[in-house]
């Protein structure tokens, strides 16, 4: 038989060794949740790479040949693998980034600004060399880039099957 479930009192915030109190218990209690955490989330980043490496592999294989059941059932293993980590990736980024803002403050203030203006620097591409040749200005870049693409996804068929014969 199971009890109520557990509910916050905001009640026991009023007692002054309330803190002290959930201090010592969840110091007492909280190795288990760091090695578990360390075992299910052990070097995220690593572990991202490790999974990208190994479905960049195995898509390679699939370009030159047929795979074979085990390696087929690998293949949807590690594409369900990096959803996962991207998924519990962005959730910690997430949860940092709110505690962050909650911290320094809201929408509107120098600490905003100074994030936005840098993630705004970060992501922009001031040069390219293709060619070994150096590509700069924004309109340039846009352009190699845009061509790029275009070229990549261009479907350039010499022969395709026709139902008829």
């Amino acid at each position: 038989m199971q009890g109520a479930p557990f509910r916050f009192e905001n009640m026991w915030l009023k007692v002054p060794e309330f803190a002290n109190k959930v201090k010592e218990w969840w110091t007492s209690y909280g190795g288990d949740i760091i090695r578990w955490n360390k075992e299910v989330f052990r070097r995220v980043e690593v572990k991202m790479r490790e999974l990208m490496h190994e479905l960049g592999e195995l898509e390679r294989r699939e370009g030159a040949r047929e795979l074979d059941e085990s390696e087929k059932a690998r293949l949807v293993e590690v594409k369900r693998e990096i959803v996962e980590l991207a998924i519990a990736q962005k959730t910690s980024w997430r949860q940092k980034s709110r505690a962050l803002w909650l911290k320094e403050g809201g929408s509107n203030t120098k600490f905003f600004h100074r994030v936005a203006v840098a993630n705004r620097k970060r992501n922009f591409i001031k040069s390219l060399v293709v060619d070994d040749v150096r590509i700069e200005g924004e309109e340039e870049v846009k352009g190699v880039i845009v061509g790029f693409y275009e070229n990549f996804y261009k479907e350039e068929v010499t022969w395709r099957p026709t139902l008829g014969g």
